[in-house]
C-alpha cells in the first residue's frame, strides 16, 4: 500500500532532501506555503505530513490547529 506524505516547506533545498530521503514506495506531495497545505491535507488525506512552522503566509501552529478542526467547521 503507498503512503501519502504530504511536505510543507518554502525552502526548495528541504524538499529535495527530505524527497532523497524517503523511501521511493511512498507518495510524496509538496506544498511551499501554509493555505496550500491545508487544502492539499484535506482533499487529499495524507498519511503523513512534515510540516515546517515558519512559513511566508501562515504559521505552522495555526496550520495544525486548522486541520484538527473538524470538517464542517
Amino acid at each position: 500500500m503507498v503512503k501519502k506524505i504530504l511536505i510543507v516547506d518554502d525552502e526548495i533545498i528541504n524538499f529535495r532532501l527530505l524527497d532523497n530521503l524517503i523511501d521511493p514506495i511512498h507518495s510524496v506531495l509538496v506544498s511551499t506555503n501554509g493555505e496550500d497545505a491545508i487544502i492539499k491535507a484535506k482533499e487529499l488525506s495524507p498519511d503523513l505530513i512534515l510540516l515546517d512552522l515558519k512559513l511566508p503566509d501562515v504559521h505552522g501552529f495555526d496550520v495544525c490547529k486548522q486541520l484538527k478542526k473538524p470538517q464542517n467547521s
